[in-house]
Formats: structure tokens, C-alpha cells, sequence
């Protein structure tokens, strides 16, 4: 139930690698993309989304909800999260963990995961039992039973959780402390997990009101992906979850937004005895899709692919293959959300190059590109790479499902999702050169570094005069 965060498109990256290093000479843009995708809507406001794929014998039924960490309220982080748990242990027709029993007497799986801006679960069954696992997901939309002793049961487990990651975990700790700079005023700062404290103090009201004010049918989504028919889908959703009525009207975020850049350039060191090799990254905010100017977020998603999309990408060739100064070396857009993400470059660097080296290193790589533009050899290779892992993807089914859902969630709708390749096709190299100059200024940024722990120096003791 660990929280997610993967980028708008980074399904795509879930692909073959070998793959990626394969794709032919020829241009790879697709003509028609996810033409079997269709969706409808019930009378109170529920989404829903079909996948068809008749080769598949089992169906992966998901429900997703337009609510995460973000939009908790100030005080009480970690309370969606929180809830996510406490949907697994039952509804009032439901109860005793009976969806965990029914999915394992079914030979399926389930699980759920929470982000920032959305939080879902999902059962991939046999097509004999979606109907039940629909039931059982309806009623847990409706009527979860809040018990005292299983809220407490499950504050230790998440508490739990909570430890085996931000808080022993360096790289979690350190990226945790990345978003507090990153993020000054904005709720993507605070932990999807939430702060221990506020965990501790959440009651068993807080929690009620939480879900009775985004769990309803017109803040969810359903999608279902695999062998089922439309047809068959739109049956079973109307008679199982169009009865459903809604608490409340469909959620609209209005969160705190952030000011503008005041604190310039910041640097964070975590040092940690468990650390064996240093690592660097350096992050930068940017616009996610559909945030900033048209084909921004297309230019960012294409620069990282041309940084670090391969084996022979910029970063990687040059610092690990070319000249051995690194271990490993790469850039990534953040995942896609509502408000603006982030673009990391990281690094680590071989035994005996010092972490300011590499800082260097990867912003000159950023300073060149903001002067000098890339090669369209580059945007021509990572292009095809992206359009070809987005065929492969088409036979993903839980991949295509999650894309999906996360897309829908964020507020976009199918035609962003089959007119990406188009948006994609048309970034130019002064598109590429022009979101460089503007996000990757030298004023702005987070610096991280992991570190070993320094070695105190023993001071001689001064000798005796004779």
C-alpha cells in the first residue's frame, strides 16, 4: 500500500529497455492510439472507463478516487493514507477483512496506493467474480465501519510503515527534506505518509469526515481493463454502482499555491553511516501538463528522455561510459499533478570524484542545452524511443489501466491521452532550448546530497617538553 508516484506518461517506461535500444530507423508515430478505450457515465456523476481485451481471462477492476495527501487539511497529514488502510477492513455488508478473503479464495490480487492528488484500489480477478468484487467496492465507497480497535491496530501499522521508510530509509529522508525546500507553501511538500505526530493525534473523526466528504460516486472513477465487453461493463456498473448516492458534489481542488521563487538556490546535506556510494541530485520546479504554456511539459518529458532515456543518452554516455567519472548518471520529470512537478538530475559518482565535480557536471549539462539547444539527431532517437514504447504499452493492460486512471484523476480526459504522440511529434529543438533557459536557471533549484559521515581527526597530543 506503499504511495505511488509516477509521471503522466511513465507507464511508458515500464517497457523493455532492450526495446528502447532496438526501435528501427524509420519514424515510429502512431497513427491511432487506444482506439478500443471507451467511457460513460452513470446518473450520479461515477466515471467509468472500459478496457476490452478479450486475450486476457482475468479483468482488473479499479476504483479511483479525485483525493489525496494534498488536500488533506493543515494539521492532519496522513489521514488519507490512513484511510486507504482502514477500507480493508470492511463495509457493513462486507465486514471481518472480507475482501482480502474473497480475492485470495479467487486466486486473485489485490491492493490500493495513495498519491498527492488521487487515492485507488483495485482487484485483478477472474471475470467470473467481478461482480462480487464491484459489490464489495460500492459498499466500502458507502459504508466502511469505523471500529476504535481497528483504527489503532492500523495507526501502528502505518506508523510502522512510516519507519521503514522516511525515517531509516537516507534516500527517502533526504528526499523528503528535497520537497520541504522545494515546496514552500504548497501541500506537495508535507509526506504522502504524513508527519508522525499528526498520525498519532488523528481520531476517529477526523477520519469519518474525511471519507464521507470525498468518498462518493461522482468524485470516483471506475475502470476496468481486460476480458469484459463494454456492453457487460455498462450492465454491471449500472446496477451495482448506479444506485449510489452522492454525500456530496464532485471534489474541486482549492489549494495553497505557491509564491514566487523567493529563497534562490538551496543545498541539503543528509549524512548517514549506511550510505556506501554519494549520490547527487539537483531539482528544479516545472510546469506539469496542462499547467504551464502549450507543449511545455511535452519539450521537459522530451529533454529527460534526451538526457537519460538510453544507454547512449547525454548524461549517461558521457559521465559513466565516456569519461568513468560516475557510477550512474540521469534525469527525470516528476509525476504529472495537478499543480507544477519537478525535473531531477541525479548522479553518482566513482570512488575518488568529489560530489561538487558532479554538481558541475550536471549544470553545465543543463547550461549547454539552455545556450546551445540539442542535436535533432537526439530529439529524432528519443522520439522514437517514447513512440515506440507507447505501442508496446497498448498491450499493457494494468499499465494502460493505471495511465489511465492517473490521467482521468488529474482532470484530463481521453483525447490528452491519444493526442500525445501528435503534442510529442511537434517539440522542436527551440522548444527543448527554450524550457531549458527558462526552469534551469542558476537561481533556482535544490541541491542533495548524501553523504557518508565525516571522520573526526583525532588531535595529537602535544609532547612532553624535555
Amino acid at each position: 500500500m506503499a504511495p505511488l508516484k509516477i509521471a503522466l506518461f511513465f507507464f511508458l517506461l515500464t517497457c523493455s529497455a532492450f526495446a528502447k535500444e532496438q526501435v528501427k530507423e524509420e519514424t515510429l508515430l502512431p497513427d491511432v492510439l487506444f482506439t478500443n478505450i471507451k467511457t460513460f457515465q452513470l446518473k450520479n456523476g461515477m466515471q467509468v472507463v472500459v478496457i476490452p481485451q478479450s486475450r486476457a481471462a482475468s479483468v482488473l477492476h479499479m476504483v479511483w478516487y479525485r483525493v489525496g495527501s494534498a488536500d488533506e487539511t493543515s494539521g492532519k497529514s496522513g489521514i488519507a493514507h490512513f484511510l486507504e488502510h482502514l477500507l480493508f477492513k470492511g463495509s457493513e455488508r462486507f465486514p471481518d477483512n472480507a475482501i482480502d478473503k474473497a480475492v485470495r479464495r479467487a486466486g486473485g490480487a489485490h491492493n490500493a496506493f495513495t498519491s498527492f492528488d488521487y487515492t485507488a484500489y483495485y482487484q485483478n480477478i477472474h471475470r467470473d467474480h467481478l461482480a462480487l468484487m464491484m459489490q464489495m467496492e460500492a459498499d466500502r465507497m458507502m459504508n466502511v465501519v469505523f471500529d476504535k480497535s481497528d483504527v489503532n491496530i492500523e495507526r501502528q501499522v502505518v506508523l510502522e510503515e512510516r519507519a521503514r521508510g522516511i525515517e531509516t530509509d537516507p534516500g527517502q529522508k533526504l528526499n523528503t527534506l528535497i520537497q520541504l525546500a522545494l515546496w514552500q507553501n504548497h501541500p506537495y511538500r508535507r509526506p504522502i505518509i504524513g508527519w508522525r505526530h499528526e498520525i498519532e493525534a488523528l481520531t476517529i473523526e477526523d477520519i469519518k469526515e474525511f471519507y464521507a466528504q470525498f468518498y462518493t460516486p461522482a468524485n470516483a472513477i471506475l475502470v476496468l481493463s481486460g476480458n469484459i465487453s463494454v456492453e457487460e461493463a455498462k450492465k454491471l456498473a449500472e446496477e451495482i454502482y448506479g444506485p449510489l448516492k452522492n454525500r456530496h458534489a464532485a471534489y474541486k481542488p482549492n489549494r495553497p499555491q505557491e509564491a514566487n521563487d523567493l529563497f534562490g538556490r538551496q543545498e541539503i546535506t543528509l549524512r548517514d553511516r549506511r550510505i556506501t556510494n554519494e549520490t547527487i541530485s539537483l531539482s528544479f520546479k516545472v510546469p506539469s501538463y496542462g499547467r504551464g504554456d502549450p507543449g511545455e511539459y511535452e519539450a521537459l518529458d522530451l529533454l529527460s528522455e534526451v538526457l537519460s532515456g538510453s544507454t547512449r543518452s547525454r548524461l549517461y554516455k558521457d559521465m559513466v561510459v565516456e569519461r568513468q567519472i560516475a557510477l550512474s548518471a540521469g534525469a527525470y520529470l516528476g509525476s504529472s499533478a495537478r499543480e507544477d512537478t519537478q525535473f531531477t538530475l541525479y548522479a553518482t559518482p566513482k570512488e575518488g570524484v568529489f560530489l561538487k565535480e558532479i554538481e558541475v557536471e550536471l549544470l553545465e549539462a543543463l547550461d549547454q542545452i539552455a545556450k546551445e539547444g540539442v542535436q535533432q539527431e537526439e530529439i529524432d532517437k528519443a522520439k522514437k524511443r517514447l513512440f515506440a514504447d507507447t505501442v508496446y504499452a497498448q498491450d499493457n493492460l494494468d499499465g494502460l489501466a493505471n495511465f489511465i486512471g492517473r490521467t482521468l484523476t488529474l482532470g484530463h480526459n481521453l483525447d490528452d491521452i491519444r493526442s500525445w504522440p501528435q503534442r510529442m511529434g511537434n517539440v522542436t529543438a527551440a522548444d527543448i532550448q527554450k524550457v531549458a533557459q527558462k526552469y534551469f536557471s542558476s537561481e533556482k533549484g535544490v541541491i542533495g546530497l548524501l553523504r557518508r559521515p565525516t571522520v573526526a581527526k583525532t588531535p595529537k597530543k602535544e609532547e612532553k617538553e624535555s
